[in-house]
């Protein structure tokens, strides 16, 4: 057996891994995510089924998902580690991120304005409350702001 063949199977599974929690991360369907990277559906469809992309396809899908390409001598733990803290950095940052519009948003819609220490108190709560970025969660802080 060619080493490359050895190898297929794991990496085909890790990248079919890699692609689906990207997926989840970042709220799109799989159809979707393969029109933003080539411009047709059956990109992660064909991941899915096995197949492995080209190094131009998995370039663009590690720049869409915002994920790091690397191929070098083996990743210390260390570096397992800090890049965990990376993604999870960069989801807090999009959560604050989809908190803060929900509340301007609210506000706007409702024509209400807020003392800039009340706006940062309600941004926390609405962060607080977007701990499982539900499709919806957005919407319900809007309709919660409104309603105030």
């Amino acid at each position: 057996m060619a080493l490359a063949q050895k190898y297929t199977e794991r990496a085909s599974e890790q990248l079919q891994a890699v692609v689906n929690d990207a997926l989840l991360a970042k709220g799109v369907s799989a159809r979707q995510a393969s029109f933003d990277i080539v411009g047709h559906d059956g990109l992660i469809r064909d991941i899915r089924a096995g197949r492995l992309p080209s190094i131009d396809k998995v370039q663009a899908i590690a720049e869409y998902f915002g994920l790091e390409l690397y191929i070098g001598p083996p990743v210390s733990h260390d570096a397992k580690e800090d890049a965990a803290k990376r993604a999870a950095a960069f989801s807090d940052t999009e959560r604050l991120a989809v908190a803060i519009s929900a509340v301007e948003d609210g506000l706007s819609q409702s024509k209400r304005k807020m003392k800039p220490a009340k706006k940062a108190e309600v941004i926390l709560l609405a962060y607080e409350l977007l701990d499982n970025l539900e499709d919806e969660s957005e919407e319900k802080i809007i309709r919660l702001i409104k309603a105030m």
